[in-house]
């Protein structure tokens, strides 16, 4: 998968979507 380990933590959720829009923002 090469997800970091936080993810196993609810909080990756929140984390993932913040990623997402920082890489939608980007391209």
């Amino acid at each position: 998968d090469g997800l970091p380990a936080w993810t196993s933590d609810q909080n990756w959720k929140k984390i993932a979507d913040a990623v997402e829009v920082k890489v939608v923002t980007i391209r």
